[in-house]
């Protein structure tokens, strides 16, 4: 799935929001749109149980994945790294468009 509804141009899938869905964003944001307030209590969740995971299991997670990958293949290693990367990019853009866009209810 690319995360776009065909027919319609939407977004159906938010593990593509800096992707695909990305242009819809912004023209959403352009046109003086900002998240709604029922979503930005769902985000501010997510951040703080983000923040929370890494800074209390990060350290622990890092040394799992380290064992696992000395036990996977070259190329399931490669494949880690590409989900890994591509979260990471999604999850920068989400932070991003969040900073810029916090409704006033925030």
């Amino acid at each position: 799935s690319s995360g776009i509804n065909a027919e319609y141009g939407q977004c159906v899938d938010a593990r593509y929001f800096c992707g695909p869905c990305k242009a819809n964003a912004l023209t959403w944001f352009s046109s003086g749109g900002d998240i709604p307030c029922c979503l930005n209590k769902v985000i501010a969740a997510g951040i703080e149980a983000f923040d929370y995971v890494v800074k209390n299991y990060g350290a622990q997670a890092e040394e799992w994945a380290e064992l696992v990958s000395a036990e996977l293949s070259e190329a399931a290693n490669a494949k880690a790294a590409e989900i890994k990367a591509d979260i990471e990019d999604q999850a920068a853009c989400i932070a991003e468009t969040y900073k810029e866009h916090k409704p006033g209810c925030a």
